[in-house]
């Protein structure tokens, strides 16, 4: 029997699945993918795969080749940074290509070797609740750990996700972590921890002219929330060095200065934003 192989048809599908298997693998690992180079990959492997396939090179079709295109493809997305990220990365991105191309086969048994663009809407569909799925696993409740850097000081925090976290610094527009002020003693100037053991946070101007670090003086917002019981508030901020989310470093993160307990069993100290982790 003659089997007619397609080549732009064979792209595509390739293509959608490759994107599929990267935008699915990024969300259970929770890291942060540059689009640009996600694309970049997603055509490079597809080209490559298609021509293999319709040229005489496709007797070298293999496991050992699929593993080095799939190694390419890992280490040029993820960017891993050791050996133990690599394995972790490498195990989930081959559990979710086995997953997808199970997938595949089936559709393509299912209709009988007509290879078509229904392969293609189908892939789509499923690319799309499983993104839907996914999303909602990711409502669950999820704890991060947190390293804060301010000023050669560092801190360890432990935050929960919250997606009714909308908190934004309005000049910047930036989200805002938010952090109890005993977390994040260790890093703050005397002078404000003084501040804030004598209560005295709500008054602004104080905070302001009694700080005499002028790096630490700039670095302060000025943060408008709401919150039940309190229609208006004003959160004292700072703009930290950088915060460390598992792999992904965020430069410049606002912090805003917590003064009672975020959560009443003691099991998180601050509260981060989908935006941190990518979300939308």
């Amino acid at each position: 029997m003659i089997v007619n192989i397609y080549a732009d048809e064979m792209f595509l599908i390739n293509f959608v699945v490759n994107i599929a298997i990267i935008e699915i693998a990024k969300r259970i690992l929770n890291v942060k993918v540059n689009i640009f180079r996600e694309t970049l990959v997603g055509i490079c492997i597809s080209l490559m795969y298609t021509l293999f396939v319709i040229s005489n090179l496709r007797v070298y079709i293999n496991v050992f080749t699929m593993v080095i295109f799939n190694t390419i493809e890992l280490i040029f997305v993820f960017k891993p940074k050791s050996f133990i990220d690599c394995f972790k990365y490498s195990v989930t991105f081959k559990l979710v290509s086995f997953s997808a191309n199970s997938c595949l086969l089936f559709l393509t048994n299912y209709i009988k070797n007509k290879f078509s663009y229904w392969v293609l809407i189908l892939s789509f569909i499923v690319t799309y609740l499983s993104y839907i799925v996914l999303n909602i696993l990711n409502k669950k409740v999820i704890y991060y750990k947190i390293n804060i850097k301010c000023s050669d000081k560092i801190v360890s925090v432990k935050a929960l996700v919250d997606t009714g976290n909308s908190l934004v610094e309005p000049i910047s527009n930036k989200p805002v972590i938010v952090a109890e002020y005993s977390a994040l003693k260790d890093i703050l100037p005397c002078k404000l921890i003084e501040i804030y053991e004598n209560k005295k946070e709500s008054n602004l101007m104080e905070i302001i002219s009694s700080i005499s670090e002028d790096s630490f003086r700039k670095s302060i917002r000025i943060i408008p929330f709401k919150s039940v019981g309190k229609e208006k508030g004003m959160m004292i901020g700072f703009v930290a060095d950088s915060a460390r989310i598992n792999d992904n470093v965020i430069n410049k993160p606002i912090i805003g200065i917590c003064r009672f307990s975020l959560s009443k069993n003691g099991l998180y100290s601050a509260l981060l934003s989908p935006k941190h982790l990518g979300g939308i």
